[in-house]
């Protein structure tokens, strides 16, 4: 049995969320049928609902795409 199909996770190696400064989450989503899941990062307030453009298939590469941040040249 796969258990919740679709669940949120912490973890403090997330940076925050960069529109809001909300706790940011691993959204869990379970693959029908197999026990491996994909893995997004999301913004753990509901209201701001920012999101990684994609899914990953580790932990480590969801936080690289989520803690990746533009940061302004100075000329």
């Amino acid at each position: 049995m796969l258990g919740n199909a679709n669940r949120l996770e912490t973890d403090e190696r997330l940076s925050s969320c960069p529109f809001c400064g909300s706790q940011a989450a691993f959204r869990l989503k379970d693959k029908a049928g197999h026990e491996k899941h994909t893995i997004s990062v999301e913004c753990y307030n509901s209201s701001c609902g920012v999101m990684t453009p994609e899914h990953y298939a580790t932990r480590e590469k969801a936080i690289e795409a989520w803690n990746r941040r533009v940061h302004p040249t100075t000329d």
